[in-house]
């Protein structure tokens, strides 16, 4: 809200402010846009790929290019073998490959390849598409550039 001005004056420090609360809180979504921002050194985020790291680490991911290649493709469910287009739930252990659709997901699947039951959750940063676009203004981050396109 505060991040675009809806309904609200735009105010980008205020919406960074709730949103590490709610990264703070365990939110997933926002634990990413901040790992995000480090890899980035957006806005108050210093450039600090170690706390990029720190913060997608949490969730069992890191920023790279099979982060990128995974948020805006189609998969296939390996437990009900359903295609899911979009967004899905990858395996923490990622050597595993393994990925689940939202409703095997919310039926507590668990990894058969490694037995894990936890899940990054990979279609949240669609929410921050707006606020990411306003961050990359100087410089422009050619990879940031093609993780918005994959979002949008």
């Amino acid at each position: 809200m505060f991040s675009s001005g809806e309904g609200v004056e735009q105010d980008i420090d205020r919406a960074m402010f709730w949103l590490k609360e709610a990264c703070d809180q365990g939110d997933h979504s926002c634990t990413i846009l901040f790992g995000i921002m480090h890899y980035f050194g957006l806005h108050d985020c210093e450039l600090d790929l170690e706390k990029s790291r720190q913060f997608l680490g949490k969730l069992g991911t890191q920023f790279d290019d099979r982060f990128l290649s995974k948020v805006n493709s189609s998969c296939c469910c390996n437990e009900c073998f359903v295609e899911d287009f979009g967004f899905n739930y990858e395996c923490a252990n990622l050597s595993c490959d393994f990925d689940l659709c939202q409703r095997c997901y919310e039926n507590g699947a668990k990894c058969n390849k490694c037995g894990n039951s936890k899940f990054a959750k990979h279609h949240a940063l669609q929410l921050f598409v707006p606020l990411l676009k306003q961050l990359n203004e100087k410089p422009k981050h050619t990879k940031l550039e093609t993780l918005i396109k994959l979002l949008e």
